[in-house]
């Protein structure tokens, strides 16, 4: 897991963020 890796992956819950149960 890289930084490139953990970018796309913030990039990602930026564009489907996770419900706050």
């Amino acid at each position: 897991v890289g930084k490139y890796d953990k970018k796309a992956l913030r990039d990602q819950f930026k564009d489907h963020p996770l419900p706050t149960s």
